[in-house]
């Protein structure tokens, strides 16, 4: 139960058997009163079983993905990989040599969503990596 005003509500769950880019998920408050207050709302469910979001410029390969135990990580440059779970916690920290197939063993991994932050002098590239069961 939430105190009547300035409480906070934080909501997590899985959205198995809905996905839908084009057609918004909408949460809302039986007050109406609420509506302005931002407990009425629409988000989008993205299938993330085979997908990948390319957060920043594209100057890797990570192969394969949605992966099982093993990532291949091609780099043009150098730099330093950081893999952490959706959570933010720091994982893995591996470094990358410019035209080198670096492979990480990922086979301790639960399921679920990663994302591997490339950090160059220059440059911060993020991917989502999908690991399979």
């Amino acid at each position: 139960m939430l105190p009547p005003m300035g409480g906070n509500l934080r909501f997590i769950t899985r959205f198995e058997d809905f996905a839908n880019e084009e057609v918004p998920y909408m949460y809302h408050c039986h007050m109406l009163n609420h509506e302005d207050e931002g407990m009425m709302g629409q988000f989008i469910v993205r299938d993330l079983s085979s997908w990948v979001e390319q957060l920043e410029q594209v100057t890797f390969e990570i192969f394969p993905n949605p992966f099982q135990d093993h990532v291949s990580i091609r780099s043009a440059e150098s730099g330093l990989l950081n893999i952490y779970n959706i959570e933010g916690v720091l994982l893995q920290k591996h470094d990358l040599f410019s035209d080198v197939i670096k492979h990480a063993d990922l086979s301790g991994f639960a399921p679920g969503v990663y994302i591997f932050s490339i950090v160059g002098s220059e440059y911060e590239n993020k991917y989502r990596i999908v690991k399979q069961e």
